[in-house]
């Protein structure tokens, strides 16, 4: 039963109407997480009293309402759970009304809740893009450090890993190609062999 009360606190809940406040029963509820794109599994139903409860993570969300007879309503939400300070308790689920136009009056098109869903949207794109950016920064850190430490062994004279900052990717790269010419075959052989196994164990990781 605690775990039931806790649940009911955590996502979003609301009551389904039309446009003279009736409520609406059956009405298919659809969660759509705007993060990845993809539909929630499990949709849910509106109950007798036009009430639903949607349990959700923190998150953005957009929620597609549709019922027979009536225009469908979209809007979008950010899902924060919160509880509060030293009590254990979580603040109730946020609520999010929707009022749906009968099918045989003009469509009304939300401009707040479209532009809102946008926002939305634009939001998670920027953020996943620096995600990618921070991710491809950390690759490329590692890359350099691995150049750099080859370096260092290879030609102990210049103080790679002090200097390093002078040279892009490429010069690493270039500067590893001469040191390696500079073997014999067999030492160069040995020392790919290494390199390769040291960068499938560096991967694994």
């Amino acid at each position: 039963m605690c775990l039931l009360t806790e649940q009911t606190h955590i996502g979003i809940k609301g009551v389904v109407t039309d446009t003279s406040n009736k409520v609406i029963s059956g009405a298919e509820i659809k969660v759509t997480d705007l993060q990845t794109g993809k539909p929630i599994d499990h949709d849910i139903l509106s109950l007798t009293d036009g009430d639903y409860y949607r349990l959700l993570k923190n998150g953005d969300y957009m929620v597609t309402v549709k019922a027979t007879g009536y225009h469908p309503a979209i809007k979008c939400v950010t899902v924060k759970n919160v509880m509060f300070v030293g009590s254990g308790i979580l603040k109730e689920a946020q609520k999010l009304d929707f009022q749906l136009t009968p099918s045989s009056e003009p469509n009304p098109e939300d401009i707040t809740a479209v532009s809102y869903c946008r926002n939305l949207a634009s939001k998670q794109k920027t953020e996943q893009e620096e995600e990618e950016e921070l991710q491809d920064v950390a690759e490329d850190s590692r890359e350099r450090e691995i150049l750099l430490e080859l370096l260092m062994y290879l030609d102990s004279r210049v103080d790679w890993l002090h200097l390093g900052h002078l040279f892009s990717t490429a010069d690493l790269y270039s500067a590893l190609t001469l040191e390696l010419d500079q073997l014999e075959p067999k030492e160069r052989s040995v020392l790919m062999q290494q390199i390769q196994a040291a960068l499938k164990k560096d991967t694994k990781v």
